[in-house]
């Protein structure tokens, strides 16, 4: 299945295998080894958030450096510190609102009500 999901995004299996690594070292999901292995949600899509993804495949969501190093000696003289902090914030509470079960539904509803499952 991995190899489909590859192809049918347009994406190289190293990697796919990648972002399948990382997403299984955040425990987002876990895999089986052997003929019948795979990969699988460690829980239920409703549980499992477009941030958890992002965070673990992108990293913080620092749209610049200052929202994260409060070590810059202009941030208190920096009007701008304080947009990208809100915009930040902002950004966070979005993705974490929307869960895989969202998109599942979006999906669907977008396809005719096709069905996308979350075998890999």
């Amino acid at each position: 299945m991995v190899r489909e999901i590859a192809a049918s995004q347009d994406i190289s299996m190293r990697y796919l295998e990648h972002i399948l690594n990382s997403l299984r070292s955040s425990g987002i999901v876990k895999s089986t080894r052997g003929a019948k292995g795979g990969y699988e949600l460690s829980k239920a899509p409703s549980d499992i958030s477009l941030g958890d993804i992002v965070r673990t495949l992108e990293g913080p969501l620092d749209i610049v450096s200052c929202t994260s190093d409060l070590d810059c000696p202009k941030i208190s003289q920096c009007v701008m510190h304080y947009v990208w902090k809100e915009v930040k914030e902002s950004m966070e509470v979005i993705l974490d609102r929307i869960t895989l079960d969202d998109l599942v539904e979006k999906h669907n509803a977008l396809n005719g009500n096709t069905t996308l499952e979350f075998n890999i």
